[in-house]
């Protein structure tokens, strides 16, 4: 390994970011897979980074053992990246981009580690996420062709169809188009980790009665509050939407975690312990095209730390959720009809983004996508601006959505509240309602 730590910026390395693919691509993909019944396999590259050419000149002293006597002042000129260097990441990056892109591949435009090969009716896709790859085809000879000429050029290991990818466990069965992500595996982990492995199952993640304030005494141990919200986090982001809400509000205090803070977060175990083998599911007998929907609360003034309200949305392509957000506004709605379309809006944005994506790889949305909302304000404001008088203040950006809904990209539709799966995203709830609003968002223990 090269010692990074040396380096000087603009002189040994110029770009460090290495784009992956998001984890919404990766879903999105899993989900069309298993509606359209595509083979779904996973690649891993040996010694990714030794594949990368640098483009700075760079020497680097002998490595320890391997100093050639009578030369012990000669360093070693580096003409490939190695382990350790800043710049590592970024030149496998482009290596693998260059020879995707030569071999007849095309990025799409909203996520540039997406790619996508076209043989009249075969169809190839594949998801970059460093050195794993998830190759997906409708023709298994395109399939096999692809991966030995990815075999040819670089060093890797054909992992056979996707079980285990990114932390990630994917149940499949393909008879009845259905498929399961889920990460028991590393939530057993992370409740052991914690010492939680025998707490006592909780129903919810967030107690209802519970409002938590900034902490005013003794600070529990910060780094362990911290590292469990680190923890917590790649589980939402990968499977588990029905978190989101709760970590949002732990998330919080991770500056100044107090005893109720703690106690709050340790809820989430508990309801974690309940349902270890939870996690997102998609059914393909639901739906008979990859058709994008939408659903998007909020709750008014809800957090007792300035007001602001909370934000909820979620989307489903293929009989399963693909993408949910739970976010604490940036500015004080005035009014309940404010929040909603200030959630709206942000929805409007995910919507916009998801449609591309669909689009680049060849499943266009030629009908607006449909949002569902709870709010008739919101929905009216969305299509005309009758209430100008009382909504005048609202920053321009919140009438984004009204601009795709001119161009007929989008519509909101009512939903009642009973039905808004996306308010499981925006407050606690009680057990009832949030299991029935769980089951609903395909979030469960079985296929």
């Amino acid at each position: 390994m090269a010692k990074g730590c040396s380096q000087k910026p603009g002189l040994d390395y110029e770009e460090t970011f290495s784009p992956v693919a998001k984890y919404t691509s990766i879903r999105s993909l899993l989900a069309i897979a298993n509606q359209l019944n595509l083979e779904v396999h996973q690649m891993d590259v040996s010694t990714a980074f030794l594949n990368g050419e640098l483009e700075e000149e760079i020497y680097m002293t002998q490595p320890e053992g391997f100093v050639k006597e009578g030369e012990e002042d000669k360093v070693c000129k580096l003409n490939k990246s190695i382990y350790g260097l800043k710049q590592s990441s970024r030149c496998w990056f482009n290596t693998i981009d260059e020879f995707l892109e030569n071999s007849g591949y095309t990025k799409s435009s909203s996520d540039p580690c997406i790619y996508i090969k076209r043989e009249g009716e075969d169809i190839m896709l594949i998801a970059l996420y460093v050195d794993d790859l998830i190759p997906a085809s409708n023709s298994k000879s395109m399939l096999h062709r692809e991966k030995a000429a990815l075999q040819q050029r670089f060093e890797m290991k054909d992992l056979g169809e996707v079980h285990y990818c990114l932390g990630i466990q994917v149940e499949r069965d393909k008879d009845n188009k259905r498929m399961k992500l889920h990460q028991a595996q590393y939530l057993t982990n992370l409740l052991e980790k914690f010492g939680m492995q025998d707490c006592k199952p909780a129903a919810t993640p967030v107690d209802q009665s519970s409002k938590l304030l900034p902490n005013e005494g003794e600070p529990v141990n910060k780094e362990q509050y911290q590292a469990l919200i680190g923890g917590l986090t790649y589980a939402v982001t990968a499977t588990r939407p029905d978190l989101a809400q709760a970590l949002g509000t732990v998330n919080q205090f991770c500056s100044n975690p107090g005893e109720e803070h703690w106690k709050a977060a340790k809820r989430i175990l508990r309801y974690i312990k309940g349902t270890i083998d939870y996690g997102i599911t998609f059914d393909g007998n639901k739906e008979t095209d990859v058709k994008l929907k939408g659903y998007v609360d909020a709750d008014w003034g809800s957090n007792p730390n300035g007001r602001k309200s909370q934000s909820g949305y979620l989307f489903t392509v293929c009989g399963g959720v693909i993408s949910w957000a739970s976010k604490k506004q940036s500015v004080v709605a005035l009014s309940s009809t404010e929040a909603e379309y200030i959630a709206a809006s942000l929805a409007s944005q995910e919507a916009v983004w998801l449609r591309s994506l669909l689009g680049d790889v060849n499943f266009v949305q030629k009908e607006p996508t449909v949002i569902k909302e709870d709010n008739q304000g919101a929905i009216a404001l969305s299509r005309n601006p009758k209430y100008h008088p009382r909504t005048k203040h609202i920053d321009i950006k919140y009438h984004f959505i009204r601009d795709k809904v001119e161009k007929k990209e989008l519509v909101l539709e009512y939903c009642p509240t009973e039905q808004m799966l996306a308010d499981l995203l925006t407050k606690p709830l009680g057990k009832t309602l949030f299991q029935r609003l769980r089951g609903l968002m395909g979030v469960r223990d079985s296929l």
